[in-house]
């Protein structure tokens, strides 16, 4: 056989062996495809298959081995992950892909490693509230075993001048517990005065209950305190509280945290927005909602 060959069949079936044309092109060191290919399907090809610029139509199937690009190897468990994706939707061992308006959702149960320690259950995200959760699990890095940690936000408007106004509700389980809630409040005032006056202040709540006892809330003054004042703006203060427990020994128990807002102006619909950092000695611990 010489350098190179062309093996080609015409429309009756007949095979024609060339030195010139399209068709298999046999050569030393490999098979070089050229011009259109139809290959029946099953048909085997062994040994080294280099084709340029080649345009295939139709499913190419491998039952074994591995897709290798250059110096990227991709293997049929490589390829899993991208085959079936929903776009916008996050599944188990699948590729994330945005969708049209760059979402995402987020599958049911978010677990993250992150210096080794387990991150699990990362909250969710609904109107008017942020829920940033994590539970630090057995053996991580950073926290005490079992340790509970969240955050919420939540942005409450409409609050009318001098009125208590809840913004969060606290549920304390029927467990043994202790628990401290970390609050930062960010007030403005409203209507013709909206925007004239900001005030910022933090606060702590501590919490401690015995299974089937009665839950004991201590709130501290506020502190870390700054307001700042348009010229010639109206001015506002602000107070919060921890409301009466509510509900069984024997059962969850609830309190609300309000706030109040006192305008110069005497407006209503203020606002405030909430930050409450819970941390909690157990799992199944102090939520804030």
């Amino acid at each position: 056989m010489s350098e190179q060959k062309f093996i080609y069949t015409d429309e009756t079936g007949s095979f024609h062996w060339e030195p010139t044309g399209t068709g298999i092109k046999i050569r030393t060191g490999g098979i070089n495809l050229t011009g259109t290919q139809a290959a029946a399907a099953g048909t085997p090809v062994a040994g080294t298959l280099t084709a340029v610029a080649s345009t295939v139509s139709g499913d190419i199937t491998s039952t074994a081995g591995n897709l290798v690009m250059g110096a990227t190897t991709l293997s049929e468990t490589d390829l899993a992950k991208i085959d079936g994706i929903t776009n916008g939707t996050a599944a188990v061992s699948k590729a994330l892909v945005l969708d049209s308006s760059g979402d995402l959702t987020m599958v049911a149960s978010r677990t993250l490693n992150m210096n080794g320690g387990p991150i699990s259950n990362i909250g969710s995200i609904t109107a008017g509230k942020v829920n940033l959760r994590y539970d630090l699990a057995s053996g991580s890095t950073g926290g005490n075993q079992g340790s509970y940690h969240s955050i919420i936000k939540r942005s409450s408007a409409n609050i009318n001048n001098n009125t208590a106004t809840t913004v969060l509700t606290a549920s304390v389980p029927n467990l043994n517990n202790s628990a401290t809630i970390r609050l930062k409040f960010l007030a403005t005032l409203g209507l013709t005065d909206a925007f004239e006056s900001t005030r910022y202040a933090e606060a702590f709540i501590v919490v401690a209950r015995i299974a089937g006892g009665a839950t004991v809330v201590t709130a501290s003054a506020l502190a870390n305190e700054a307001i700042a004042t348009t010229s010639g703006g109206a001015t506002l203060t602000l107070a919060y509280a921890t409301g009466a427990i509510t509900g069984a020994d024997s059962a969850t128990q609830t309190f609300t945290i309000t706030v109040t807002i006192v305008a110069s102006g005497a407006t209503n619909s203020n606002t405030c927005l909430t930050v409450a950092e819970v941390m909690n000695e157990t799992n199944s611990g102090v939520t804030v909602s």
